[in-house]
């Protein structure tokens, strides 16, 4: 993701008293290399502009190793928030069969899903308990469903009283349920058994919630559909972008593609196979110069053996490659929720070409904005012409701008912020 603008002067801070938000989340939310991250990182922004934000979060033991540090740099760029010591938890221990058929078991008992059961600790809900018996929050704020386990582990005494305020990042039974679909066989039994999980525990996690902000329209709508009931309680909070367009307005040179984002996620990882086997040489064919740059972790995981293709790994500052590119690829054939590299390509001024699962969620017209296809041979010809003619490729970035500042401003989403912080004043339900 894109290194972080510069935070506002404090003359343009509002004077109001602020209330109190005791804010969870599973990933620490520095540096901002995934979009779950980035997302959360500009919530936190929002956020404190009208409220006194402490944030419980989880680190990974690679990341323990410079836990001063990552701390040191979050605090910098959000001075606003208080950051408690992140708990370390070896959530990608689960990887390891023996832990992961144990933590499989264990879900399934306690009629948590698997991806949420795993990321109990009873560090982490110490602390979360540590601080209500300490501290008096006007709301506890669970950011993404993973960590909304507190809710069942916490003594009911200490939330009771408390409006549990719930960001939506998407509905996961639909993703596994998708998810499912794909990898069939027992593999795909077991993930449509946990999506009806995740559905039951979705639910209640909604009808706990006093106010739900959802990242995108679409999941406002969905969960309005299941919960009726609950419509006035789901809002739909834009995640802001700022335009970074390059100063001097040139466009790149060159043929590059490029794809940013973490490889080593199935999906992402499963659609990057699928454009590199069946789209990349149609490309080649047609732009013998053309190179594919893949930057992200786990990019090795692609095992390519093809001097047209560039594997960087993950990358502190991205605006180099965003600099150079011609067009950005995101082929996804499942999942749910907002795709934060689409908005990061597109406020760099670098068209995309996606899927029609890729940009679901973003209120796009296909084909305008971003260039949308699901067959390999339509997917590439998108790409050829970008590379062919930046006249066209301009025309499409320019929309894309235009789509950001529509719907993803940062007026939009403070406005919701401040609505937000105005009901807090009274009971929210």
């Amino acid at each position: 993701m894109s290194p972080p603008i510069e935070e506002r002067s404090p003359e343009d801070q509002p004077t109001r008293a602020k209330k109190r938000i005791l804010y969870l989340c599973t990933q620490f939310p520095w540096p901002l290399d995934t979009g779950q991250k980035w997302v959360t990182f500009q919530d936190l922004k929002g956020l404190t502009r009208r409220f006194e934000i402490e944030v419980i979060s989880y680190i990974s033991d690679q990341e323990s190793q410079s836990v001063e540090r990552l701390m040191a740099g979050l605090s910098a760029q959000i001075p606003a928030a208080q950051f408690h010591s992140p708990v370390r938890h070896s959530i990608h221990q689960a990887d390891r069969l023996y832990l992961k058929s144990f933590l499989v078991a264990k879900s399934v008992i306690r009629g948590v899903p698997y991806t949420i059961s795993k990321y109990r600790s009873a560090e982490y809900v110490g602390q979360v308990a540590q601080q209500l018996r300490t501290t008096n929050y006007d709301a506890l704020y669970i950011d993404h469903a993973h960590p909304s386990y507190v809710l069942k582990d916490l003594p009911h005494a200490l939330i009771a009283d408390i409006p549990v305020v719930y960001r939506a990042h998407d509905v996961l039974f639909e993703t596994v349920g998708a998810f499912a679909d794909q990898l069939g066989g027992v593999a795909g039994v077991f993930g449509r058994v946990q999506s009806k999980t995740y559905l039951s525990y979705e639910r209640e996690l909604w009808q706990a919630s006093s106010l739900i902000l959802t990242v995108t329209r679409r999941l406002r709508d969905q969960i309005r559909a299941l919960e009726p009931q609950l419509a006035d309680r789901i809002v739909h909070w834009p995640v802001p972008v700022d335009v970074q367009l390059p100063i001097d307005g040139e466009s790149p040179t060159g043929a590059e593609v490029l794809y940013l984002g973490t490889v080593r996620y199935p999906t992402n990882l499963t659609g990057l196979r699928w454009f590199i086997k069946n789209c990349w040489p149609k490309v080649l064919e047609a732009v013998p110069e053309a190179t594919f740059h893949v930057a992200g972790k786990g990019s090795e995981l692609l095992n390519v053996n093809d001097d047209s293709i560039h594997l960087h790994g993950y990358v502190d500052d991205p605006r180099p490659l965003y600099a150079r590119a011609n067009a950005l690829v995101v082929p996804l054939f499942s999942g749910s929720g907002i795709r934060v590299k689409i908005l990061d390509s597109v406020s760099h001024g670098v068209p995309v070409v996606t899927t029609t699962v890729g940009h679901a969620g973003l209120e796009i017209t296909e084909n305008q904005e971003v260039l949308v296809a699901n067959d390999a041979d339509r997917f590439a010809e998108h790409l050829i012409k970008l590379l062919r003619d930046p006249g066209y490729a301009s025309g499409i970035s320019n929309n894309g701008v235009q789509f950001l500042k529509d719907f993803h401003s940062r007026e939009l989403a403070d406005e919701v912020v401040d609505t937000f912080a105005d009901q807090l004043a009274g009971p929210l339900v």
